[in-house]
């Protein structure tokens, strides 16, 4: 099968299932309104449908066990029941419960097609092409915001809350007859890994070990300084609420920058040397954002080329982890989504602390102490490895 025909479909099943994690985020406040509920709940529902990486690490074990194209169908599958769910009950004006438990169940539909999908597509792409197979799929992200934001928010206004499900519903259609039209079938796993087995493979590995924490690293950071720009921004420069959606245009304009940069650049440049630089490109932007309070052009500069940095090093890291334990990639990716996840909370805690009892500055400082230790432990403990087979893999 044509590998631009299975990054392709496999991408478009991602940026679906991504529709439900973003578009709440853009159009929360009318979304809750349209709902009858308040703001708070709508946010909590959310926060729960992201908190559903915490189970990520469960799943790694089933991944490996199981033909990633099938858990791509499954995922789609639900994720296709449960908007269909949601447009009928909001066209029925039924229970509003049932739209939250719909949100929260899409979070179980991405942590279920996101690690099978990138074991996938790394299985199906020789390793000279898994820098740019990642960029790509991870722009499923970024795009996702892009398309599905403005289109629920035209829909709400013009129709109703119904008519989004019906549409995300039909677009998972859609996008499920391409997986299991473009994908070739993986054939049944031989050696049938035990979960015992699965987590003893990962916390053998000493580099698969350290690429792991290196990823909580810069979560960690990251949401230090996430959690703290858009005050900074307020309190300093005096801006409109108008004004800090368009600084939210432009994250997500870097967002898909860095994703393409992984895309262009991994594979010429070593997917571990990207890494690297971009990671010291983080540290270095954390530590001049809160210089940059003179002016917001140059604040604004400072802000993209933080986001840039921040994702194009994710990304960069997530490719480099395809080849790190190229027999447990679901292991390993699951793993990776579980201490993300956990690592975003406490950087939200403690970034919000920092920012109530010390200020931006001290954020930036603490952030890039962290962002560093990551480059030394990518730098000391992580190798880059192309191989194209490794012994489980040939047989799953």
């Amino acid at each position: 099968m044509n590998f631009v025909s299975i990054l392709s479909a496999s991408v478009l099943g991602r940026l679906v299932i991504n529709s439900l994690r973003r578009v709440p985020y853009a159009i929360m406040t009318d979304l809750a309104a349209a709902l009858g509920i308040p703001r708070e709940t709508l946010a909590a529902a959310v926060a729960v449908q992201s908190s559903m990486g915490f189970a990520s690490p469960l799943l790694g074990p089933f991944i490996d066990r199981s033909r990633r194209k099938q858990i791509m169908l499954l995922a789609l599958g639900i994720f296709i029941l449960i908007t269909a769910t949601g447009a009928a009950v909001s066209w029925l004006g039924l229970s509003v419960t049932i739209v939250l438990a719909v949100l929260v169940i899409a979070g179980l539909c991405k942590i279920l097609y996101d690690p099978a999908m990138l074991a996938y597509v790394s299985t199906h792409t020789p390793a000279s092409r898994r820098g740019f197979a990642i960029g790509i799929s991870e722009t499923a992200w970024a795009m996702s915001l892009v398309i599905f934001a403005p289109l629920a928010a035209f829909l709400l206004v013009n129709a109703n809350v119904g008519s989004i499900f019906a549409v995300i519903c039909a677009c998972g259609v859609a996008a499920f007859v391409l997986v299991w039209r473009l994908l070739p079938d993986d054939p049944a796993p031989v050696n049938v890994v035990t979960v015992k087995n699965n987590w003893n493979v990962l916390f053998s590995q000493r580099s698969a070990v350290m690429l792991i924490l290196g990823i909580a690293c810069h979560s960690l950071a990251s949401e230090i300084m996430s959690i703290g720009y858009e005050k900074w921004f307020k309190d300093t420069f005096l801006l409109s609420v108008g004004a800090l959606g368009t600084l939210a245009l432009y994250i997500s304009a870097a967002e898909f920058g860095g994703e393409l940069l992984v895309a262009g650049l991994a594979d010429r440049l070593g997917r571990r040397r990207l890494t690297l630089l971009m990671l010291t490109s983080s540290a270095l932007f954390c530590l001049l954002l809160p210089l940059m309070g003179l002016s917001l052009p140059f604040a604004i500069v400072a802000l993209v080329g933080l986001y840039i940095s921040f994702e194009t090093s994710v990304v960069a890291i997530i490719s480099l982890s395809m080849d790190v334990l190229p027999e447990a990639r679901g292991m390993l990716i699951t793993g990776v989504i579980g201490v993300s996840a956990g690592t975003r909370v406490l950087g939200t805690l403690v970034g919000s602390t920092l920012l109530t009892t010390s200020g931006f500055a001290l954020s930036g400082i603490v952030s890039t102490v962290i962002f560093i230790l990551a480059v030394v432990i990518i730098w000391r403990f992580v190798p880059e490895i192309n191989s194209h087979a490794a012994p489980l893999e040939r047989n799953v």
